[in-house]
């Protein structure tokens, strides 16, 4: 009996000293924390509030339920509102805090927030699946990290020129670190779905819907706070926007209108890259793609009734300085169409007789020279154009059409009269003669155009190693007078 009493005693004596120190510590560690926890949610242009919360889990980490939150920024522009929300943290890493939403969210956005003050704010119902936010802080600076079986958006009925709007995320993995107008993130979904409706004039309607398989997006951005683009070139500015997808699908329709037919457009793509970037003075755009399909439909009185057709890959490039400088700089555009395949319809509106063929076509374009900039971009008034080009290189410029091909590459010197550059263009031409008798046959050209088209390769083009329909022409300007194959152009 005394034993028994001892343990008995013990285990009183045990239960008196728990919750002596579980009043402690929450009074002590956990309450504070929870304060701490509210002040980083708070950090920056953040409101946070709420009606009650309860403090749990001590002496292992703690969870804090906060019911009836309110978040929002410190302009009114936007404000997410939720029935609870979880903040714990753990022993192992008591600075991060794991945040867990409730499943059903409702998110406001003012209308100012799109440039449209005074019409009705925008609201979407959110829903999670297994989403965590992980709050952490290093010594590269605050962290937010995300994750989400799935997170959808879905606008609620109301008013306004967009309408309709649905975001659905699967798969999601997000983190970021953003402080003082800088910053970097990356994001990953393996689907990203999209719907929206958009009517400027409450009349006609554009619907467009879409789906990306295996999303990736990549930011970096400084001096994000700058007043304009002006203020972010001489702040050495940074926005650097990628993003990387596998399959791709959309289409879009619009109703029309009294000057517009219905139209509707349906693409694919097996895989692309998009590139935006302004950094050290310079902008940058590329964006590829492969295996493209695209169809076009309208209806009456639209004057073509639509087409379609594929291409094996597509690929554009521009990069050009911002920043104005005593010294000419760089610039570069490409434009690449392979293996481009227009269906039936296409081909019947362009060449109806099939005197052309029909065959893939393809185009390369790659320009690259010098150029200066002559004004400081993004200010209020410019006496005239900003940017001159000063040089001009053809490095590729290619063309085939079934039958035909067309070939050049050159350099041309812009400095002085635009008007009349310098320089050399070497221009080389398989099947011409055969393309004209083929466009005359099929009503395409009048046999006397045709005929004079046929005068002028003849004059001003020299035969090719490869017969009588490979022409060669150096094109020579020079002065304001242009030169083909030592021959003044008439």
């Amino acid at each position: 009996m005394k034993k028994t009493g001892a343990i008995l005693g013990g285990l009183a004596a045990f239960a008196a000293l728990w919750s002596a120190g579980w009043f402690a510590g929450k009074s002590l560690y956990v309450e504070p924390e929870a304060d701490r926890a509210v002040e980083l949610m708070r950090a920056g242009s953040l409101f946070f509030a709420y009606e009650r919360r309860a403090v749990t889990g001590f002496p292992f980490g703690y969870d804090i339920a906060f019911e009836d939150v309110s978040v929002s920024d410190a302009g009114g522009l936007w404000r997410w509102r939720a029935p609870s929300v979880s903040v714990s943290a753990g022993l192992s890493d008591p600075a991060a805090l794991v945040i867990r939403p409730a499943t059903e969210s409702r998110l406001t956005v003012e209308s100012a927030a799109f440039g449209a003050g005074g019409a009705p704010a925008t609201v979407f119902d959110v829903e999670a699946e297994g989403f965590v936010m992980t709050l952490s802080e290093n010594s590269e600076g605050p962290r937010a990290a995300i994750e989400a079986a799935r997170l959808a958006a879905v606008q609620a009925p109301g008013g306004g020129a967009l309408s309709d709007v649905r975001l659905v995320l699967a798969g999601l993995a997000a983190e970021g670190r953003f402080d003082a107008g800088a910053g970097r993130g990356a994001l990953q979904a393996t689907s990203a779905d999209y719907a929206l409706a958009l009517s400027l004039d409450q009349v006609s309607e554009t619907r467009a819907e879409g789906r990306y398989e295996d999303l990736s997006l990549t930011f970096e951005g400084a001096a994000l706070d700058a007043g304009d683009l002006s203020a972010f070139l001489a702040a050495d500015g940074i926005f650097d926007l990628r993003m990387e997808t596998g399959a791709v699908s959309g289409a879009s329709r619009s109703t029309g209108g009294p000057s517009a037919p219905p139209v509707a457009y349906e693409g694919t793509a097996a895989r692309s890259e998009t590139l935006v970037a302004l950094r050290g003075g310079r902008a940058a755009y590329s964006a590829s793609a492969e295996g493209l399909t695209v169809s076009y439909t309208a209806e009456p009185p639209a004057a073509f009734p639509g087409g379609g057709g594929k291409a094996a890959n597509f690929e554009m490039r521009l990069d050009m300085p911002l920043r104005r400088a005593p010294e000419p700089a760089p610039w570069a555009i490409d434009l690449v169409l392979a293996d481009l395949e227009p269906d039936e319809a296409l081909w019947s509106a362009v060449d109806p007789a099939g005197a052309l063929g029909r065959g893939p076509l393809a185009l390369e374009v790659r320009l690259d020279g010098a150029a200066r900039v002559t004004a400081d971009l993004g200010a209020s008034s410019l006496s005239g154009p900003p940017v001159a080009v000063e040089t001009l290189a053809i490095r590729a410029a290619r063309l085939s059409l079934p039958g035909f091909a067309a070939e050049a590459e050159g350099a041309l010197d812009i400095v002085g009269l635009a008007s009349q550059p310098e320089g050399t263009v070497a221009l080389e031409l398989r099947g011409a003669y055969d393309l004209l008798d083929r466009a005359a046959r099929g009503g395409l050209l009048a046999p006397e155009a045709a005929d004079g088209y046929r005068e002028v390769l003849t004059v001003y083009g020299k035969p090719g190693a490869e017969g009588a329909d490979h022409l060669l022409a150096n094109i020579r300007l020079e002065r304001g007078e242009v030169t083909v194959n030592g021959a003044p152009l008439r």
